[in-house]
């Protein structure tokens, strides 16, 4: 049986917005609504309509059947196939850029789907031009991180100092040096962030990977340009059946895709699940203390490698260090951080 959220969650149709808000740190897994038959080839797919009644609201949409069947046609190698030179069958968009009768098909296609299943801000659920947005209100909420940061750990900096040369570290770097080399991460972890992170985390949005993984590669792309391997933090198998999906390995995926450096998405594993991280760092340390451990079947995969270690939020940096040990006492030559979003303390920024 095709899943409700089979068909829409790439566009994050698949579980309201106030079920994000209502799922507990657990995540535990909305119901998923049936749709009433598989249909057949993708075009037939494509062609075949079902009128499904949105949860949470009292209106009923039309819209296409089967999601997944529609992307795969998009993808299509014949559609994703340029048009030969001298192929008079070829149109031009602008007489300038030739583009198959098949591309047309393919761009028609996207139209229409976009026309019955709009694409929705990443945060607020607003409808925006394209996949993977954020509108303008969440965007202007949303604070970027960058330069002037701790050359460590990434905190950003009320002010720069004109003499630090770009090497300057804050306070908690200097008197507790962490494990791990660096760390970048894309926003700070805040009332305009919390509502997209939740959703992705908790709310089963993740059709935001793509668009989180993207803006990491290029949050650290200082960090990616010399990396051997992408590591993920693990879950635990009940958490991760409990959640259905490890939501730091969907961000790794993403970010190796957007910069093309290779992935090994189970060389950490997590030994013991832990309860809820406390609220203080010693707390934390504690709670995390012999949970990670480098599978045996990848210690090789390690050895000599620059690690890049991938979560989706930097707290107080406890799990992070932790991976970043067992990484190298497995033999990897550093270890990087970078996360889509991190704590900042009231008045760093």
């Amino acid at each position: 049986m095709i899943g409700f959220n089979d068909v829409f969650r790439e566009r994050g149709y698949g579980v309201p917005q106030d079920a994000a808000r209502r799922a507990d740190h657990e995540g535990r897994p909305e119901a998923a609504l049936p749709l009433r038959q598989s249909l057949g080839k993708p075009l037939r797919r494509l062609s075949k309509q079902e009128v499904v009644s949105r949860q949470g609201s009292g209106s009923t949409v039309a819209v296409a059947a089967y999601r997944p069947a529609v992307e795969g046609f998009l993808h299509c190698p014949i559609l994703a196939r340029p048009s030969a030179p001298g192929n008079n069958r070829a149109m031009t968009l602008g007489g300038a850029f030739p583009i198959s009768g098949a591309a047309w098909v393919g761009r028609a296609a996207r139209w229409a789907l976009d026309a019955v299943l709009p694409p929705r801000c990443l945060s607020c659920e607003a409808t925006v031009d394209t996949q993977g947005q954020l509108c303008a209100t969440c965007w202007r909420a949303v604070r970027f991180l960058a330069d002037p940061m701790c050359s460590c750990c990434g905190l950003p900096f009320p002010f720069e100092s004109p003499a630090d040369g770009g090497n300057l570290l804050c306070a908690g770097c200097i008197a507790e040096p962490p494990r791990f080399r660096k760390a970048r991460a894309v926003f700070a972890y805040d009332d305009g962030s919390r509502g997209a992170v939740l959703a992705f985390k908790h709310g089963d949005r993740t059709d935001a990977a793509p668009a989180f993984g993207a803006w990491m590669a290029r949050a650290g792309a200082a960090l990616l340009a010399d990396a051997d391997l992408m590591v993920p933090v693990p879950l635990h198998r009940v958490r991760l059946f409990r959640r259905r999906y490890n939501q730091a390995a969907l961000l790794a995926h993403a970010a190796a895709r957007a910069s093309g450096r290779p992935i090994s998405a189970d060389a950490l594993e997590r030994t013991r699940n832990t309860p809820q991280q406390g609220a203080t760092r010693v707390a934390r340390l504690a709670n995390v203390r012999g949970v990670f451990r480098v599978r045996p079947s990848r210690v090789q995969l390690v050895q000599g490698k620059r690690v890049v270690l991938i979560d989706d939020v930097l707290t107080t940096g406890a799990t992070a260090e932790a991976c970043a040990s067992v990484l190298l006492r497995a033999g990897a030559t550093h270890v990087d951080v970078l996360t889509l979003a991190r704590v900042v303390r009231e008045g760093a920024l």
